[in-house]
């Protein structure tokens, strides 16, 4: 008889763990959230300079880039250096991110390493997506001097240039004209006009919102790390994780039109800053790419069948009646 009881109290317990476990295996499972850092894969800096400045049959001097420098820069130097953009690349592409992950914050950290001279006023940044290329910008073998410039090596993003080739682009072909490189190779361009990328002259400072804007407060002093995040980069992060949008990574603009004269020497100011690139010799200062994200919920898993579901409760009622039957003998 004990040996009765003690089959029959397995069997409920046996039926007990068991639906436990079918109702427990097909609850479906929610969101996580996960976190992720991620350096830069490629940054450069486009360089445009003051081509007044140069006489007919230099205009092979034109193609400036720093592709493997330990910095990138962007704003307006105020002198011949002219307007600068940077390039800045990550890699969203699993294992980093899956693909149907859900982007829920975006920050990216900075360091400048370098703030001019005539930098006396306190000056802002932006980054904007960049769209609409045939193929990707490059980075070269180009490396220029912190006060200077580097002449671009193949496979550098140049001002006109996604990425340049001596062999197919050449010199520019009209010193007289040194906007307009007449070769008639269309391929390696920024777009179909030949011209950089958000335009040849300076940005327009109406289109850009001071509260989408980072690097305010960085003057004179203004050497260290620098975070920005913003919604929009979240949106833009999201469009190149889901496949919306191909990534071909972000342009960083400054104050482009800025003008403003130094009343200590008279001298025009500037307003562009230097950070720190992939290939700067501190891996502490490179850029990095903060991102949270949640995972899509994993599909329902189709609940256990009423039939499999019934068999288990008969097994269990059939096991406590033969159980209170045994009991009362």
């Amino acid at each position: 008889m004990n040996y009765t009881l003690t089959r029959c109290r397995r069997s409920i317990v046996f039926c007990g763990v068991l639906l436990c476990l079918l109702l427990g295996r097909f609850r479906p499972a929610g969101a996580v959230a996960a976190v992720v850092d991620l350096t830069a894969v490629k940054d450069n800096t486009l360089i445009r300079f003051d081509y007044s400045s140069y006489e007919p049959g230099q205009a092979d001097t034109y193609m400036y880039s720093n592709g493997a420098g330990p910095d990138f820069v962007a704003g307006n130097t105020g002198n011949v250096h002219g307007i600068q953009r940077g390039l800045l690349q990550f890699d969203f592409s699993p294992p980093a991110i899956p693909s149907q992950a859900v982007i829920t914050q975006v920050s990216l950290q900075l360091e400048v390493v370098d703030v001019p001279k005539r930098a006396f006023e306190t000056n802002c940044f932006w980054l904007v997506r960049i769209e609409g290329l045939a193929e990707p910008w490059g980075e070269g073998a180009s490396n220029k001097p912190s006060s200077g410039q580097a002449n671009a090596t193949a496979g550098d993003a140049t001002w006109f240039h996604t990425q340049y080739q001596p062999a197919e682009h050449g010199y520019l072909e009209n010193p007289s004209d040194p906007l307009k490189d007449f070769r008639t190779t269309t391929a390696g361009y920024w777009d179909e006009n030949k011209q950089g990328y958000l335009g040849d002259s300076a940005i327009n400072q109406a289109d850009y919102d001071l509260a989408d804007a980072f690097g305010v407060g960085y003057g004179l002093s203004g050497l260290g790390p620098v975070t920005h995040s913003t919604s929009q980069m979240v949106a833009d992060v999201q469009a190149w994780v889901d496949g919306t949008k191909e990534n071909f990574g972000w342009i960083m603009v400054g104050e482009e039109w800025y003008d403003a004269i130094n009343p200590s020497d008279g001298k025009a100011g500037s307003a562009k800053r230097d950070f720190a690139s992939h290939d700067n010799g501190n891996p502490i200062f490179w850029p990095r790419l903060t991102v949270t994200y949640l995972t899509a919920p994993a599909a329902p898993i189709p609940e256990p069948g009423s039939f499999a579901i019934f068999l288990v409760l008969a097994f269990g009622v059939a096991g406590y009646l033969r159980l209170n039957r045994r009991r009362r003998k």
